[in-house]
Parts: structure tokens; C-alpha cells; sequence
């Protein structure tokens, strides 16, 4: 049975990288998805509640698919902390459903203290807000989040040449983790 979410897409993101994330929130609205949690615009439905139990509710339960806009400034917020805490938990509870797209906004980010993050395959920002609104759109539309997966996989193995590359110049912890260019 599928379940119904209140949200396609909700974004993850430190208030330093607002102008990314509302980049991606008008894209994946003008491809045609309306249900984007992109908390500017749900100021209204939030004011006043305690932030922790509504971030548990968007990030655990309401959004079908969670990107992540991975950068320093992400790490330092604590928002953005009680927000992954919340992300990290539903990627421990659901370890087969793929439901966090994380996007790099820059290449060299130390993830070791985030095992569950360390592990997944990452978009990296390459200024194509469309791009990851047309891959969202594209599996939304098939609605099976193995489907987006395998796509990530099987972009990250075609981009392996490239991240092989630089692999003399990568700590250990970058090179566990898969990362392609959209």
C-alpha cells in the first residue's frame, strides 16, 4: 500500500544557503510538483508551534523525498542539526526506501561524524536547479523511490571516471562517498 505524503519534496538548508534552495523549490514547483516544503512559504501553517515536533512531522513523516543542501554553514546551524537529526533517524528506520536526495553545495565536506549520510550517493550543485527538479519529477512520477535509487546509482557509475580522477587528492572519508554531476 503507498502511502499518501502531505509533501513531494521538502528542503533541508542553512539560512546562508536560502538563494540554492529557493533556486530548487521554484524549479521542482514550475515542473509541475505544487506539494514543496520550503519553510519561507509555510511560515503561516508553523508560526507558533514547537519547532522541534513540527520538524519531526515534515522531515519523518510528511515529505515523500528530502533533499539536503549539504554545505559548512549546514553543520554549524542548529536548526539545520535538529533537522538532519530527524532525516538521519528516518534513513536509520527505513534503510531500503530511498528518501534523502543530498545535494553538495561544495566538494569538500567531512561527513565521518554522520554515518548515515557518509554512506549515500550525492548530487553535486552544479547551478541546474532543473535538472534535479526533472529527476524528482521523473520518479515522483513513477512514484517508487527504488526507481530514483537505481537512477542515482547507475549516474554515479557513469560519472566513477571523473571522481577516479581525483582520487589522490581526496581524504578517505570522500572517497566512500559517490557523488555525480547533474
Amino acid at each position: 500500500m503507498n502511502k499518501e505524503y502531505k509533501y513531494d519534496i521538502a528542503i533541508s538548508f542553512a539560512e546562508e544557503d536560502r538563494n540554492v534552495a529557493l533556486a530548487i523549490a521554484l524549479a521542482v514547483e514550475m515542473s509541475g510538483l505544487k506539494r514543496v516544503y520550503y519553510y519561507p512559504d509555510q511560515r503561516s501553517a508553523t508560526i507558533g508551534r514547537k519547532l522541534h515536533p513540527e520538524l519531526k512531522k515534515i522531515y519523518g513523516d510528511q515529505a515523500q523525498y528530502i533533499i539536503v543542501l549539504l554545505s559548512r554553514k549546514y553543520f554549524k546551524k542548529a536548526t539545520a542539526k535538529k533537522e538532519l537529526e530527524v532525516i538521519c533517524n528516518r534513513i536509520q528506520q527505513q534503510p531500503n526506501i530511498v528518501c534523502v536526495i543530498p545535494i553538495l553545495l561544495q566538494k569538500k565536506l567531512d561527513l565521518s561524524s554522520y554515518p548515515y549520510l557518509k554512506r549515500l550517493i550525492y548530487l553535486e550543485w552544479a547551478f541546474q536547479p532543473k535538472e534535479i527538479a526533472k529527476l524528482l519529477k521523473d520518479k515522483l512520477g513513477s512514484n517508487n523511490a527504488k526507481d530514483l535509487g537505481e537512477l542515482l546509482a547507475k549516474k554515479a557509475k557513469n560519472n566513477i571516471s571523473v571522481n577516479q580522477s581525483n582520487k589522490a587528492s581526496r581524504t578517505k572519508s570522500q572517497q566512500n562517498n559517490a557523488t555525480f554531476k547533474l
